[in-house]
């Protein structure tokens, strides 16, 4: 049980920094008069990772839940090396 609770914790932690990062940003980056236009578009956008939960539980299904966390952890560690990649 402590295993779960530390994912949840973990998972529900990027979650909400990620919502919170994106909210910001758009705030910044967004001319006055587009602000909606941007935030429809990054909502649209970011809808996408719902449909990754449906992945997940196919994975889960046929493979167990192993294989699923090292799924999880090789793609993580992946966008943490592509996101070292960019330029400021």
């Amino acid at each position: 049980i402590y295993q779960y609770a530390v994912l949840f914790f973990l998972v529900g932690s990027a979650v909400d920094g990620i919502r919170l990062s994106f909210g910001n940003l758009i705030l910044i980056i967004a001319p006055e008069q587009k602000r909606p236009t941007y935030i429809a578009l990054q909502a649209n956008i970011s809808s996408l990772g719902l449909f990754f939960s449906v992945v997940g539980g196919f994975i889960v299904k046929f493979f167990g839940y192993e294989v699923l966390y090292i799924t999880t952890a090789f793609f993580m560690l992946y966008a943490l090396y592509l996101a070292s990649l960019l330029k400021e």
